[in-house]
């Protein structure tokens, strides 16, 4: 364009450049004044804006919305991508960061948050609006793969699903989030309370301490919830509560993509979460992979022969990737250093304080999230943790539901370093131990007033004078009797049933 106009509007044609491209018009006062000393500028662009380019290039569109989503969990760009996505450059939503241009990033505001505003406008002609939040559109790019290989990383959108999720309501149930074929006792009895999304994180004195994710939490200037691990040890330190954030993104050369601890009746338990197929080989044509995929007017999703679900054989081995052990089995890392890594990682694992499994067994639960429907699961027996997959229905709900306005805005703050970098002291509280936080109440008198206990005692040396047993008091208490009992959680009303056997003294 500059040498169209022969470099006698440079202003003109950049604001123009800027303006086609991104859809944003140049409004400061200095750049007014120098188009206007320049005069009329009557070069136009002859190249389509960000928007159109996107939308004809699938690789480009799914990394961008990648890139979109990993600002917002986690407050900056991820690590920079390889020529193999030269595409993005080209688009103009990328750009080469080293002189060798070998290295490619997406985060030049103007361009990036341009395609992230196209991403959530609407299509003309009255079409379905396109969304960043689109299910349709997700489940295709965890699908698609580069040529290279390279495929789409959805941890930070999945943890923006799990963010929204606890912070808007404090009823869910594991049930409405996962589906678990074989709950251990330890998961099954908890499983009609409800589970809360926390933060850990230690002090400078060495104390752990949770905060609660409220809605507070995804303001567009609050702290990033996710933290980018770029290394196994990075993982490990996070685990032990010395990283930031509510979510361990991990690195490419782990097993898992996310990680995060649940609150469950007071006790904890890890969630190791990885979506099918990532790391598989595939056979790969030399231009982007993506499979014909449509949804029916109900929404169901329809597929082509093309794309198969997971047979329950094939869900089982991608939980083997998630054991301990396993997750950096990939690695380039020698035998020794994985060793001593799976060794370090098995440690910070079990140093869950308050965590839900029993003693000896790991808190930990084994998610695999499959795009866009559920396999069916058959119970399996394993020594190992147990297991769930993602409810992609709860999936869908949620994340359908979140305005693309907030996103946006929280793009903007994080491209404009405008987020707090750390949550307020006052959102933490300090983890009560165990013993203090889930031992079940046994004591009478944690049920009775003075007066009650005094007055059981009278009745206990009358033997039953007064004309009541002591067995018919327990089967029909009192109204006094019976709102106490109706205040206490269940491990307290077995204590009741237990006092019920003392025999009356006979008279």
């Amino acid at each position: 364009m500059l040498l169209m106009d022969g470099v006698v509007h440079p202003h003109g044609v950049l604001n123009k450049y800027v303006k086609k491209l991104t859809g944003f018009a140049m409004f400061d006062a200095e750049t007014k004044d120098y188009i206007t000393d320049e005069g009329q500028c009557d070069i136009d662009a002859f190249f389509s804006n960000i928007g159109s380019i996107v939308s004809g290039q699938p690789p480009v569109k799914s990394t961008t919305h990648e890139v979109i989503m990993h600002y917002i969990i986690t407050g900056h760009h991820p690590p920079c991508f390889g020529i193999g996505r030269v595409d993005l450059v080209s688009s103009g939503v990328g750009q080469f960061k080293d002189r060798d241009m070998s290295e490619i990033s997406l985060d030049q505001p103007g361009p990036l948050i341009a395609a992230a505003i196209w991403l959530s406008d609407r299509l003309p002609y009255g079409e379905k609006p396109r969304s960043l939040t689109s299910f349709a559109e997700f489940c295709t790019y965890t699908q698609g793969h580069w040529a290279n290989g390279d495929t789409y990383a959805p941890a930070s959108y999945i943890a923006l699903y799990f963010a929204h999720l606890f912070s808007t309501a404090d009823n869910h149930l594991f049930s409405d989030i996962f589906t678990i074929p074989t709950a251990p006792a330890w998961l099954a009895a908890a499983r009609k309370f409800p589970a809360q999304l926390i933060k850990l994180q230690k002090s400078e004195n060495g104390v752990i301490r949770e905060m609660i994710i409220t809605p507070s939490s995804l303001l567009p200037d609050a702290p990033p919830l996710g933290y980018t691990a770029s290394s196994g040890d990075d993982v490990v330190a996070w685990l032990r509560h010395e990283r930031p954030g509510a979510f361990c993104v991990c690195p490419p050369e782990c097993e898992a993509d996310l990680i995060f601890v649940l609150k469950h009746c007071e006790g904890y338990v890890w969630i190791v979460l990885r979506t099918a197929g990532r790391g598989s080989p595939a056979s790969l044509s030399p231009e982007y992979v993506y499979p014909q995929y449509y949804f029916s007017e109900g929404g169901a999703p329809l597929w082509n022969g093309n794309v198969k679900t997971l047979s329950s054989d094939e869900l089982w081995s991608e939980y083997e990737h998630l054991i301990v052990e396993n997750l950096f089995s990939r690695s380039e890392m020698n035998a020794k250093r994985v060793g001593q890594l799976s060794a370090d990682l098995m440690d910070a694992f079990k140093a869950l304080p308050n965590g839900l499994a029993p003693t000896g067994q790991l808190s930990l639960l084994r998610v695999v999230a499959t795009f866009p429907s559920e396999p069916t699961m058959k119970k399996h027996k394993t020594k190992e943790s147990p297991v769930a997959v993602l409810n992609t229905a709860t999936f869908q709900a949620v994340t359908e539901a979140i305005p693309p306005q907030d996103l946006i805005q929280t793009l903007v703050s994080s491209m404009h370093s405008k987020r707090s970098s750390e949550y307020p002291d006052d959102a933490f509280s300090p983890v009560r131990s165990s013993s203090s936080s889930r031992k079940p109440k046994t004591k009478r008198k944690a049920l009775d007033t003075p007066a009650e206990t005094s007055s059981r005692k009278d009745d206990l040396r009358r033997g039953g004078s007064s004309g009541t047993s002591r067995g018919k008091m327990a089967a029909d208490p009192g109204p006094s009797s019976e709102s106490a009992v109706n205040r206490v959680p269940p491990p307290v009303k077995r204590a009741k049933r237990r006092s019920t056997r003392i025999r009356p003294v006979k008279p």
